[in-house]
């Protein structure tokens, strides 16, 4: 009896070893759901995906294993007045907010479902690759951050230039964003049409 009962616990590790390797795939499972998304919207609507992140961390700082803000920022080369950018921004965040909800087995791996605008860090901003100037009351960047929206425009008569340096790969010190702007911030969720 002690050979059989030493038997079935060990035979009982093994088989639960098989059925989980104690592996964390949530950033992986997560982050391919996001990239498949961009690389969607990347043809469609020529956005560039720049950044991502994922925190496991809620607002009191202690890790849970659970994902609770997904950080993302994209980029494309438009020049867009309050309307169209803010129409725009939401069409990308809530496409995004879709396909992550619709995808079931992603849910096991969140602080709580289904993921709204409180669960993103999010930043779209235009014009990025220099092929003209922001004038007067067009958007540079929109950004939701901790269930509130930022939008930040142009509010100068003249253009401005913007200019980036490449400090290392991947990051860019960006100049002009900042002389002569203004920021609307509105909480989330917004009325948004």
């Amino acid at each position: 009896m002690k050979y059989f009962i030493t038997n079935f616990v060990f035979l009982f590790f093994l088989a639960s070893c098989f059925v989980s390797d104690g592996v964390d795939y949530s950033d992986i499972d997560v982050m391919n759901v996001i990239d498949r998304y961009s690389k969607s919207i990347a043809i469609e609507k020529k956005i560039i995906h720049r950044s991502y992140g994922l925190d496991y961390a809620g607002r009191d700082n202690i890790y849970d294993e659970k994902i609770h803000v997904i950080k993302l920022s994209y980029s494309v080369d438009k020049h867009m007045n309050y309307e169209e950018a803010k129409c725009f921004f939401y069409e990308i965040v809530d496409g995004l907010l879709e396909i992550i909800n619709k995808t079931e087995y992603l849910g096991k791996y969140f602080y709580h479902t289904p993921i709204g605008y409180e669960d993103l860090c999010f930043s779209l901003s235009f014009d990025y690759d220099q092929k003209g100037t922001l004038k007067k009351d067009e958007v540079y960047r929109i950004a939701i951050f901790e269930n509130q929206i930022y939008y930040h425009f142009c509010k100068g008569e003249k253009p401005v230039p913007i200019s980036q340096k490449k400090v290392f790969e991947g990051l860019y010190l960006v100049d002009g964003f900042f002389t002569d702007t203004r920021t609307i911030i509105r909480d989330l969720p917004e009325k948004k049409f």
